[in-house]
């Protein structure tokens, strides 16, 4: 079905909200089953589907205890389903099951960009812009073993961790691991390797900084821009002649050179360096003087240096300037934004006490309702309303009117009207409001 919306000039504009139930119908859930073990026969009353769906139905209501699935469950089987015969099922097999159907739906392709990816030339050269963070959700104590956390005074504690990939072009979410705090970003570092392809451009902060991993992307022709970790070895190219960051940079106010870096590794990288404005150095000379860390005892070289953005790159001068380079990186935040909305709007946090198939069970299943959230709806709703409304939807008050109208979502698909209603609803009041402060849209259009 597709959903006829006025646009600004009176015509008829359409919105195919029928393909979102229509993906499930691209992934084969039985053969998934079947491939995970968590389907050895056919199934009397729990399919994978019903079981799929009222895990998915758990994390949009936050009804999360066993009698939910099990009366989500019933609804999608047509039968009553008892909450022992669900929690039987949940098992490390049905969490093998839905971590296929994650990476099946993490490799479809939404078909567009963003329209603002595409009014932007700061990108054009790129095939996808990668951004890569991580987030933690605390768990039960009694998951200490599965999912090492940090240590203090009262022993260590269970925390998970989620590294995530987000394509900012088209804003599509194309990887998820789960693992333990314990393993730190800079050892998933090399993961990035497996995803991105030649003529990808990878952005990540500081976690991320290992010069092996900046090679090995180089090599295989993958761009790449990083900021520089303090302390690293940075020699004049071809030479041993170490180069002293500080004193360039006092002398000539900014550079953009060729430099070898790394004591031992010496890869190759262009180095960029532009000076910050007044407010900006103030408020990170705040920050380092009084770190969380009460440990922390930063130089007066490491100080001082916080007057700069300092960058290393292998994208060339004839793509970026240096200018450019360092504009470049503004748009890192946007995963940020994402996680903040998956944490205030759909509480992935609040992970329910069990077993650990039990608490993977949930992520993976609240994994699977982002990635439906932030790669069609969000991008469908929003570039419509780019379009054909001249307007940006926020993508934290779309996750807003999913939380507080999930009922309504619950019976659109049956309800045509309805589906009308919804769709001019968001239109309206899931914009951006007109402010001084450029939204992300606007602030991604404007580089060039």
């Amino acid at each position: 079905m597709l959903i006829p919306i006025s646009s600004a000039e009176n015509e008829k504009a359409l919105i195919p909200l029928d393909k979102l139930p229509l993906l499930f119908e691209t992934i084969p859930i039985e053969s998934l089953a079947v491939a995970s073990q968590f389907m050895r026969r056919q199934p009397k009353k729990i399919t994978p589907r019903a079981l799929l769906f009222a895990f998915l139905q758990s994390v949009i209501s936050e009804g999360r205890s066993l009698r939910n699935i099990a009366m989500a469950t019933g609804f999608q089987s047509g039968c009553t389903i008892s909450k022992q015969a669900i929690d039987y099922r949940i098992n490390d097999e049905f969490v093998g099951f839905l971590e296929r159907v994650l990476a099946a739906l993490l490799v479809q392709r939404s078909g567009f960009t963003t329209e603002w990816a595409d009014a932007s030339d700061l990108f054009r050269a790129f095939t996808r812009v990668l951004v890569q963070d991580s987030t933690t959700l605390p768990l039960h104590s009694q998951l200490v073993s599965d999912f090492p956390g940090p240590t203090n005074q009262h022993g260590q504690s269970a925390t998970a961790k989620i590294q995530i990939v987000l394509d900012l072009l088209q804003e599509r979410l194309c990887h998820f691991e789960l693992g333990a705090f314990t393993e730190n970003d800079q050892s998933k570092a090399f993961d990035i390797l497996q995803i991105a392809q030649p003529g990808d451009l990878i952005i990540r902060d500081l976690g991320y900084f290992v010069l092996a991993a900046l090679q090995q992307l180089n090599e295989k022709g993958i761009f790449f821009l990083s900021r520089l970790r303090h302390e690293t070895a940075i020699f004049k190219r071809g030479s041993n002649e170490r180069i002293m960051l500080l004193e360039l940079l006092t002398q000539y106010g900014f550079l953009d050179i060729y430099v070898d870096v790394g004591a031992k590794e010496r890869v190759p990288l262009r180095l960029v360096a532009q000076p910050v404005s007044r407010e900006v150095y103030a408020q990170r000379l705040k920050k380092a003087q009084n770190p969380k860390d009460k440990r922390l005892s930063h130089s007066k070289e490491y100080l001082a240096l916080l007057a700069w953005n300092i960058y290393v790159t292998n994208v060339p001068p004839q793509i970026w300037t240096a200018q450019q380079a360092c504009q470049a990186n503004q748009v890192r935040w946007r995963i940020e934004i994402v996680i903040k909305t998956w944490k205030s709007c759909f509480s992935i946090h609040a992970v329910p006490k069990g077993n650990t198939a039990r608490v993977k069970a949930h992520i993976y299943a609240a994994l699977i309702f982002i990635t439906l959230f932030q790669n069609y709806f969000y991008g469908l709703l929003a570039n419509f309303a780019c379009q054909h409304q001249k307007g940006d939807i926020s993508l934290l008050k779309l996750a807003q009117f999913v939380k507080e109208y999930k009922f309504l979502l619950a019976i659109m698909p049956y309800n045509q009207n309805l589906q009308n209603l919804i769709i001019k609803q968001i239109l309206y009041h899931c914009k951006y409001e007109h402010r001084k402060r450029l939204s992300y849209p606007q602030k991604f259009r404007t580089l060039s």
